[in-house]
Formats: C-alpha cells, sequence, structure tokens
C-alpha cells in the first residue's frame, strides 16, 4: 500500500484515522533507494545531493558521477524530510518514527537523534527539518502541530512553536537561526521568533494545504508551495503578497529559491517541476521527465542546478537554463 504523506495528512484535518504503517521497514536495495524518493537536498556548491525515502534511509550522492557517498541508516520509520548543512558537513533526516537525526555527512555517523515531538510513530512524523548555517541551531515540524527548536549539538529543546490548529508540514529557519518558519494544512504559513516562541507574522492566501515552505537567505523574501496548485512569493516584514505562480496542473509539493531571491522552483503531484522568475511570475523553464509527482525540489545557491525528488524512485539533477538533465539517481526498486 502506498503511504502518501499529503493525503494523510488530509485525513487527519478531516479527522479520519490514519493507519499506522511505520512497522514495515523496506531495506534499500541495489544502489539506491528501495522505495518512492519523498525528500531531496542539493548542497549549495552544486556537488552533493542528499535523498530522503520511505525505505527507511537517507543517501548522500556525488552529482558529478551519481555515486553513492553514503548511506544514513538508523531511523525505523519513513525518512520524510533531509537536510544538508551549508557547509555540507552535515545532513539532518526526520521520519515517521517521531524523531529527527544529525549525521556527519563523510561517515554517516549519528550525531544525535531528537525526541520530542508527541505521537504514535507510524501515526505522526517529523515532516520538516532545517538547520542555521552555522548548524548550530535544528528546526523540526510535526504532524503533532508544532514545530521544535533545538540546539543541535546537544540535542537540547530551546524553543516549542504553538499555534498551528493543523498538521505542520513544511519549516524552515533563517540563516541566522533567530526566525522560524513553518507551513500547515491549517492554510497559513507563520513566522516565529526563534527566541521567545511569539509569532512575528501569520501569512494567508493560499485556498488549502500548504505543503512546503522556502525563506530567502537574508530573511526578506517567503515562499509557499499548496495544494491549491498555485505557489505564493511573499514579503517578510509586511505579510505582503508579492507574486502567484500559476502553472502546475496539480498540487504543489515542493518549493526552492536561489540564494539571491531572483528565481524559484516548484515541484507538483503533475509529476513536473518549474523554474520561475521571482518578480514576474514567468516560467523560465519545465522539467519533464519524471513518471509520477515530483515530491521534492531544491536549488543551488546560484540557481543553475535543480534537484528533483519523486515517487517513481528517482532523483534527477537538471541544467536550470536548459531543462537538461545532468544525472539521474536511480536504483529504487519499488
Amino acid at each position: 500500500m502506498r503511504r502518501i504523506t499529503f493525503i494523510a495528512g488530509l485525513l487527519v484535518l478531516a479527522g479520519m484515522p490514519v493507519m499506522a504503517v511505520s512497522g514495515e521497514r523496506v531495506k534499500a536495495k541495489g544502489r539506491g533507494h528501495a522505495r518512492e524518493v519523498s525528500s531531496v537536498a542539493l548542497s549549495a556548491d552544486g556537488k552533493h545531493v542528499v535523498t530522503g525515502s520511505w525505505d527507511s534511509t537517507a543517501i548522500l550522492w556525488e552529482t558529478a558521477t551519481g555515486k553513492k557517498l553514503q548511506t544514513f541508516q538508523g531511523h525505523t520509520g519513513f525518512v520524510d524530510s533531509v537536510v544538508l548543512s551549508a557547509d555540507g558537513k552535515q545532513v539532518a533526516t526526520g521520519s515517521s518514527d517521531m524523531t529527527a537525526i544529525l549525521w556527519e555527512a563523510a561517515s554517516g555517523k549519528n550525531l544525535h537523534t531528537f525526541k520530542g515531538h508527541v505521537g504514535e510513530p507510524g501515526e505522526v512524523s517529523i515532516s520538516g527539518v532545517a538547520l542555521s548555517a552555522n548548524s548550530k541551531k535544528l528546526v523540526t515540524g510535526s504532524w503533532d502541530r508544532t514545530a521544535i527548536l533545538w540546539e543541535a549539538a546537544s540535542g537540547k529543546k530551546l524553543q516549542t512553536f504553538q499555534g498551528h490548529t493543523r498538521i505542520v508540514t513544511s519549516v524552515a529557519l533563517s540563516a541566522d537561526g533567530n526566525q522560524v518558519v513553518t507551513g500547515s494544512g491549517d492554510k497559513t504559513t507563520i513566522l516565529w521568533d526563534a527566541n521567545t516562541g511569539k509569532k512575528i507574522q501569520t501569512f494567508q492566501g493560499h485556498a488549502s494545504f500548504v505543503f512546503s515552505v522556502a525563506l530567502s537567505t537574508d530573511g526578506t523574501r517567503l515562499l509557499t508551495g499548496s495544494e491549491d496548485r498555485t505557489a505564493i512569493f511573499w514579503e517578510v516584514a509586511s505579510g505582503k503578497k508579492l507574486q502567484t505562480f500559476q502553472g502546475h496542473a496539480a498540487d504543489v509539493l515542493g518549493v526552492a529559491m536561489s540564494a539571491d531571491g531572483k528565481t524559484v522552483a516548484t515541484g507538483s503531484r503533475d509529476k513536473t517541476a518549474i523554474l520561475w522568475d521571482a518578480n514576474t511570475g514567468k516560467k523560465i523553464q519545465t522539467f519533464d521527465g519524471h513518471t509520477d509527482q515530483v515530491s521534492s525540489v531544491s536549488l543551488s545557491a546560484d540557481g543553475k542546478q535543480v534537484v528533483t525528488g519523486s515517487y517513481d524512485k528517482t532523483a534527477i539533477l537538471w541544467e536550470a537554463a536548459t531543462g537538461k538533465k545532468v544525472q539521474t539517481f536511480p536504483g529504487h526498486t519499488k
């Protein structure tokens, strides 16, 4: 039975029971994952990609060769979220086993396991993870409707963010670690003060679930993707809507932004990803090559490379300007 995170979220939203399925652990096979790719992250220099999968593992890849560099094993549930530190030395993963793990990228060593969200493993998941630029802070978002800020080195809980009325689907952390962003099934996105836990700004404008969020490097712009088939570009300080990106034929499941905030990328259930001009809202490039929904997208810092993860069991690295496939990361057998 396919476990589709956003559908499960809809069941929670509707008050319907969600089956616990984390007891089934599928081992990684061959040179890749054994199940759907749920999340991807691209290093700032574009040299590495990390993928998270429902086979309970995350994998670090070399983009130039497609070579597997490291497999991160330790979760007992689906890996629903991944992030790569700014210096590429650490990987963080969130799972349906209700934990997040910080890993040493080179060795695959578990540096710390973060436990604190509330719920039964398999019924509640860590749906989002993010790291500050210096890797000293980690934020996790969960189906328990909260986000938690942690001290990465010690695992100490620094702050809990409560205010959403439905599941938290995605999180982002400002480069300095002072602001947290959460997207939710309640159709809103909230900007929080990381030090006090207080709401700074609420962004309202989507007609349905907010599935993904991304914050610009300077913290002035916010990007959100939704089940309403759109992505919205926001001014953080005012909460003003700057641009709406319309063009996908189905839910927008993943969003990403270049470091300068001039281009944004979206991934959709319609099996495509799109690169957009952030200022005009016009399409720059459509990436068409996956055979199932694109669950996650990531952009290199310079905006020249896009990576997409899909339920077709692959991740693909694309040349942003031409839409050309640079590398496919295969090996997923189910």
